[in-house]
């Protein structure tokens, strides 16, 4: 085991990506909430089927999310 500073070099490891990974998504979301989501609701049409459309595609995420997490902790 490797030790740099007191920190664990596996645990400095896994720090660094979780921060990369949250960045990347935190990116996402936000040029989606911002730029996408904002143009595709300005016009008033369909905007019913869209709002259906985006709150179904967060609840699914919501799902695959817990699901997933439910089956790491059977690992």
């Amino acid at each position: 085991q490797t030790r740099s500073s007191g920190i664990n070099a596996e645990y400095a490891g896994k720090l660094a990506d979780a921060v990369l990974v949250a960045m990347a998504a935190g990116t996402f979301i936000y040029v989606g909430a911002t730029e996408v989501i904002a143009e595709e609701f300005e016009s008033p049409h369909d905007k019913w089927k869209k709002f259906f459309a985006l709150s179904s595609g967060i609840v699914i995420i919501a799902f695959v999310t817990n699901w997933a997490e439910s089956l790491e902790g059977r690992a």
